[in-house]
């Protein structure tokens, strides 16, 4: 459930442009619970709109989206939260 127009930060749709998450060797379910949590955060909180960062940079840590977090996010893609745009 969204909270009401005077309990956020905005009224106008928020969209977040990035947002990742690196794989943890250790444990390697950390980062697809991680995106499961950003995901239901953003649903409960009214955000419209989410773009996963996907990719190697010499200057941080890998933020490629390992197996765990594939099978994860295409799990949430499922959810009827999504939108899903028309392939032309």
């Amino acid at each position: 459930m969204s909270r009401a127009p005077e309990e956020t930060v905005t009224d106008q749709p928020l969209i977040v442009p990035e947002f990742g998450s690196t794989a943890d060797p250790f444990d390697p379910m950390r980062a697809a619970l991680w995106m499961r949590g950003a995901f239901d955060t953003a649903v409960r909180e009214g955000v419209v709109g989410l773009a996963w960062f996907d990719a190697r940079l010499k200057s941080v840590r890998d933020r490629r989206i390992d197996e765990a977090g594939r099978r994860e996010m295409r799990e949430l893609l499922t959810r009827p939260e999504v939108a899903r745009l028309p392939v032309p």
